[in-house]
């Protein structure tokens, strides 16, 4: 051997590899056009490609005390059919206002993207 070099006897080695997913945050804001309403249920949902993960819903209420914002972490970026879209919905009753929220952005790892759910009362 080279000095230096280090003898490895005859075995056999294991090598782990473990995959850790890129993640990102998303923001989801609730502004009021209008008379403030009462607390809402905003639930996550992510697509990849063109299918609906139905085993993914992640579910926060947004309210007063939490100055009608959550921020949802740890959200994988790619998913088997290409990266992740996520999409916010307010759900349960939506039957005294207007809800409307056409934001789907992509997000970072890393970075935190911004999803504002508008109710017009």
């Amino acid at each position: 051997p080279v000095k230096g070099d280090t003898t490895v006897e005859a075995g056999s080695v294991t090598v782990t590899n473990t995959y850790i997913p890129e993640v990102g945050s998303l923001q989801v804001n609730k502004k009021w056009i209008g008379t403030t309403g009462e607390a809402i249920t905003v639930t996550l949902y992510r697509t990849s490609g063109t299918v609906q993960d139905t085993q993914f819903s992640k579910t926060e209420t947004l309210n007063e005390s939490n100055s009608w914002q959550h921020t949802f972490t740890g959200l994988e970026l790619y998913g088997p059919n290409g990266p992740y879209r996520y999409e916010a919905r307010e759900t349960g009753n939506l039957g005294l206002y207007d809800a409307t929220n056409n934001e789907t952005p992509t997000l970072t790892a890393g970075g935190t993207e911004t999803i504002t759910i508008t109710n017009t009362y």
